[in-house]
């Protein structure tokens, strides 16, 4: 089997390589870098696809820098879009051209985690038709879905939320950002009114792997089973490795969109529903405690 990983060298598809190295050699894959498979150049991927024809494509590209998103807002010109939506579109147009299957990444962030329809959200929750209810990464990677979506009928779509790993120098996640501050010794504030959901990496290469032997098209979510709020998750990680030299906050993400005036930037009422994926896969999601004691507490 050829696979074809686009964005092989992300947070969560560098993982990917290195699990299915490990699982099963006999994998051959493709991990062009962006100057080799470029979204943006149609006819580029058209040559690569016609040279290589893998046997599936996993597309893990995209603008993952939420605040920095926010400075593009509305602008269709811009990287994020351009990236999340019309490289998406290209690699969602040829898949259907060469009929191959497409595994795409997507976030819990397609849903607004507004009082008004809270998650966390199961697998057939429709993604948010507003613009206005949704930050713009948020946005990008809704109508990447989209695109996906209404293009192909072999098309699966991983839903993951707040993604962290055992080990990544290239970006922080999550847990990092928080582990980082203590390290430093500075003050950590986080919010305690905001519910989210927390993606073990480990377990979305597990997923893919599963679904390469035995495909499942539609949408899934790979998510810990059960929601956490930002200050619950950093007590609990700062009280178990037991870092003393921080000051921990309580602050209010409520408080926190009426001084900015942007309720879009911090879903306040996320994360995503695992039980219908798990029941599909044959696969238990671990806890939000179990995935922080997993890659942290018992190193």
């Amino acid at each position: 089997m050829i696979l074809l990983i686009v964005g092989s060298t992300s947070l969560v598809g560098s993982h990917l390589v290195e699990y299915i190295k490990t699982k099963d050699p006999s994998i051959q894959l493709l991990t062009p870098s962006s100057d080799e498979f470029n979204l943006l150049d149609l006819a580029g991927q058209d040559s690569y696809l016609t040279q290589e024809f893998p046997d599936l494509v996993i597309n893990f590209a995209a603008y993952t820098d939420v605040s920095k998103a926010e400075q593009e807002n509305n602008d269709r010109n811009g990287n994020v879009w351009k990236i999340n939506v019309t490289g998406t579109t290209n690699l969602a147009k040829l898949c259907r051209k060469f009929n191959l299957p497409l595994i795409h990444i997507s976030t819990d962030m397609v849903f607004s985690g507004k009082k008004s329809d809270p998650g966390p959200y199961d697998e057939k929750h429709a993604s948010e038709g507003l613009q206005n209810n949704l930050c713009w990464y948020g946005w990008t990677k809704k109508k990447a879905e989209d695109a996906v979506s209404t293009s192909l009928s072999k098309f699966t779509i991983i839903r993951i939320s707040n993604p962290v790993r055992h080990a990544f120098d290239s970006k922080p996640d999550y847990i990092r950002k928080i582990l980082n501050k203590a390290d430093l010794g500075q003050e950590i504030s986080l919010f305690t009114d905001q519910y989210l959901t927390l993606t073990l990496i480990d377990n979305v290469s597990q997923v893919i792997f599963r679904l390469i032997n035995k495909p499942y098209f539609g949408f899934m979510h790979v998510s810990s089973s059960n929601l956490f709020t930002p200050y619950n998750l950093g007590t609990y990680l700062l009280t178990h490795i037991k870092k003393n030299n921080y000051k921990l906050n309580k602050s209010s993400l409520g408080e926190f969109n009426t001084r900015t005036g942007n309720s879009t930037r911090y879903p306040q009422f996320g994360g995503l529903k695992v039980s219908a994926s798990s029941k599909i896969l044959g696969m238990r999601f671990p806890t939000w405690q179990e995935i922080i004691d997993e890659i942290v507490v018992n190193q």
